[in-house]
């Protein structure tokens, strides 16, 4: 089994994920996945999400201020507010989700 991290505060600052995370707090800013991580959002972000190329998000909780997607693979379940970019890799939102599209 993998280790991951669990962030369950407040962080208030942009956030560079380079570990496979899990997110069940709150991060006040804009967050950036790395290549070849897995983010797994179960909480929130008040800024943007950017994935780069073979990063992976799955999204259960909220996004604020949009996503961009560099190549890596987006799943979407919860809340998505303000522009979903695709630059490059996958996007699947569910019919459940909640998006600006």
């Amino acid at each position: 089994m993998f280790d991951v991290e669990i962030i369950r505060h407040q962080i208030n600052r942009d956030l560079e994920i380079l570990e496979d995370t899990q997110l069940k707090g709150t991060i006040v800013g804009s967050t950036t996945v790395h290549p070849n991580i897995e983010f797994k959002l179960d909480g929130t972000v008040t800024g943007s999400v950017i994935v780069r190329e073979n990063g992976k998000v799955i999204i259960r909780g909220t996004v604020l201020k949009g996503l961009v997607n560099y190549g890596g693979d987006v799943e979407i379940y919860g809340v998505v507010r303000g522009k979903i970019s695709n630059q490059g890799g996958n996007i699947l939102i569910d019919e459940d989700a909640i998006t600006d599209k």
